[in-house]
């Protein structure tokens, strides 16, 4: 294994949020969920930085633990996928913790009147709960159709793009909404690494990335996690193959494995193009941790450790 350098380093860990042990843990039980915290460190300036939290619940059950085991009271932002609880409600537990402190909350909001009829009456009230909360935050950022393509920078090296913003042409005249096609999507840039955060882009918002201008933003990422935990409309083939990245994290829980024949087949399309597959019902943790010229990921279940590594 080559070393990584003693200069700045970035961190990007996902939380256990999907094995059998926590998958149950918030609410709804079923789903399941993401949450990841990015980490950058040059010795003098470090920033801490939380995307989505998990479910109501289980950010005060996992999240938060890991938090203070670390060390961790002070999130200089914490940015929000979508308005489904299995991403925005752990948000709530932290936001309400009194030892934890938000600089900022970073959002792309979308109409009160389309969460309420796009899904059920408790992710709605959980959302109404969230905007309520959300003002104990430092300071609110809103994201709207103007930010698509602009950054968001943390210090000079940390740095996401914005490839998409939710889009109102997406929303049907007179139907409910999908919520999982009204996605802040971003790409994490720091030096040569590159993440895609995808929250639960569906094929709808992936056909209209990438008929937009912003489509290279998407393009040859190190990193993506895969949309829609891997299940039904998990972006399209053409979104997928552009990524065209070296590690897939699929945050799905035992749910989607055993009743979503997409699952499976996404499975086997991305096992075609030799990607490392990553798992979130099987490993307890997965680590990146790189100094912008090597990238190395730590794996671990219950019953196995792995190292992965890779010239940037």
């Amino acid at each position: 294994m080559a070393n990584l350098s003693s200069g700045p380093r970035l961190r990007l860990t996902a939380f256990d949020l999907n094995t059998k042990e926590n998958g149950p843990i918030g609410i709804p039980a079923l789903n399941p969920a993401d949450g990841f915290l990015i980490r950058y460190d040059d010795g003098s300036d470090n920033r801490t930085i939380l995307l989505d939290a998990g479910k109501k619940g289980q950010a005060e059950r996992v999240i938060v633990p890991y938090l203070k085991e670390h060390g961790i009271t002070r999130i200089d932002a914490m940015i929000l996928s979508h308005p489904h609880n299995d991403h925005f409600g752990g948000m709530i537990d932290i936001l309400k913790d009194p030892e934890i402190t938000v600089e900022q909350f970073i959002y792309a909001p979308v109409s009160d009147e389309t969460v309420r009829i796009s899904d059920n009456d408790e992710n709605y009230r959980f959302w109404l709960e969230l905007k309520a909360l959300k003002e104990k935050a430092g300071s609110v950022r809103s994201l709207g159709a103007a930010d698509a393509g602009s950054k968001l920078a943390f210090g000079r090296e940390l740095v996401f793009d914005i490839a998409a913003v939710p889009d109102d042409s997406l929303m049907p005249f007179g139907e409910p909404a999908n919520l999982n096609d009204l996605n802040l999507v971003l790409r994490l840039n720091f030096r040569r690494f590159s993440a895609l955060f995808s929250g639960d882009c569906g094929n709808a918002q992936a056909e209209l990335i990438l008929r937009s201008p912003y489509r290279k933003l998407i393009e040859s990422v190190n990193v993506l996690k895969a949309s829609h935990h891997g299940g039904d409309e998990c972006a399209t083939p053409e979104f997928n193959r552009l990524c065209d990245a070296s590690f897939i994290l699929i945050t799905c829980n035992e749910v989607v494995v055993d009743h979503r024949p997409s699952f499976m087949h996404n499975m086997q399309e991305w096992g075609k193009q030799g990607v490392k597959l990553l798992r979130m019902d099987q490993l307890r943790s997965v680590e990146w941790t790189t100094d912008g010229t090597v990238l190395e990921c730590r794996a671990e279940s219950g019953r196995y450790r792995e190292i992965a590594e890779i010239d940037l």
